[in-house]
């Protein structure tokens, strides 16, 4: 995947973040720890990485009420290098999914082996997960532009 701008990490007290703006999907990696210390901020700090991405600007000069939007830019959250992921970081992710279902971009979480408890615990986990960057791509590729 091409890139067109990589950040430095954001500290957010234990876990880290940076942001890859590629051609197909924009890429937040997290790494570190989500504890009940940090999980608020982590939250603070991803929501708005992802409402950036997820809400659709209606086409320009189309001076039409209710005209159709283009697709906004798909996001891939990518926690596979996460040490761990508490059940506050747990409900972190799935304040940030329902937040992100009020956008018009589908967006894929990559996960590792800090989230296999939570796996093991709740098969049916309502998050849109891959096991990897390719699989996360694939549940994409419905909405990628030709």
């Amino acid at each position: 995947m091409q890139g067109r701008f990589y950040s430095p990490f954001l500290a957010c007290g234990g876990a880290w973040v940076a942001v890859h703006h590629g051609d197909v999907a924009t890429v937040l990696t997290l790494r570190g720890e989500i504890d009940a210390a940090n999980a608020e901020l982590v939250v603070d700090t991803l929501r708005p990485l992802v409402a950036a991405h997820c809400i659709s600007q209606p086409v320009a000069g189309s001076g039409r009420v209710g005209a159709l939007t283009p697709p906004a830019h798909p996001v891939v959250l990518d926690i596979s290098e996460l040490s761990f992921l508490s059940v506050a970081g747990f409900r972190a992710l799935l304040t940030l999914d329902a937040e992100r279902q009020t956008g018009r971009a589908p967006w894929a979480i990559v996960y590792g082996a800090a989230m296999r408890p939570f796996l093991r615990a709740m098969p049916e986990i309502p998050l849109p997960l891959a096991g990897s960057g390719v699989e996360a791509l694939r549940h994409l590729e419905p909405v990628m532009p030709c």
